[in-house]
């Protein structure tokens, strides 16, 4: 973990199906971008990695999940009175995501909006859509500079079932070069 930590550029961690191989299937049935779910919580980092979701997409991805999960441990108990208003704006801010998608290519794009612990319900996501491949910045809104990966990216690139590819936000050290 320690390398993807310190990543400097976009890192792709892999997963391989632990279940017992199946010597007839194609190579061409096991492509990571057969169902690609972007993570967001809005960040300017998220905003980076949604680039290269258009990206993909361009080049051919034709299933993208677009998620966003209301944390709950921020919400409760103190704006638990401002959360339907807080989903409102959320949604109107994923449904523009998707609009963003659809100019591009044929393609279906879905979305999440979640509420709970993000970890867990993208985790649970992850398996209920048979995600191939998880697409999110490296750190987001809760980005402290001595951290360079998230809890929630952390989290889901060592647990998710699917590859995760994270992008990393420019640091300091790096826009003085």
């Amino acid at each position: 973990m320690g390398i993807v930590q310190h990543a400097r550029i976009p890192t792709l961690i892999i997963r391989v199906p632990n279940e017992t191989v199946d010597k007839s299937k194609q190579a061409s049935d096991c492509n990571i971008l057969e169902h690609v779910l972007f993570s967001t919580d809005f960040s300017a980092n998220a905003e980076k990695a949604f680039e290269y979701v258009k990206k993909m997409v361009a080049d051919g991805v034709k299933k993208v999940t677009l998620a966003h999960v209301m944390d709950k441990a921020i919400i409760e108990p103190h704006l638990k009175h401002r959360q339907e208003e807080f989903k409102e704006a959320d949604q109107k801010k994923l449904e523009a995501l998707k609009n963003d998608l659809s100019t591009l290519e044929n393609i279906v794009v879905d979305v999440k909006l979640l509420y709970g612990s993000p970890s867990a319900e993208l985790l649970k996501l992850i398996e209920k859509e048979k995600i191939s491949l998880v697409v999110m910045g490296s750190q987001g809104r809760g980005f402290i500079p001595q951290v360079f990966l998230g809890s929630v990216s952390h989290n889901l690139a060592r647990h998710a079932s699917a590859s995760v590819l994270l992008i990393p936000t420019k640091r300091e050290e790096d826009k003085i070069k």
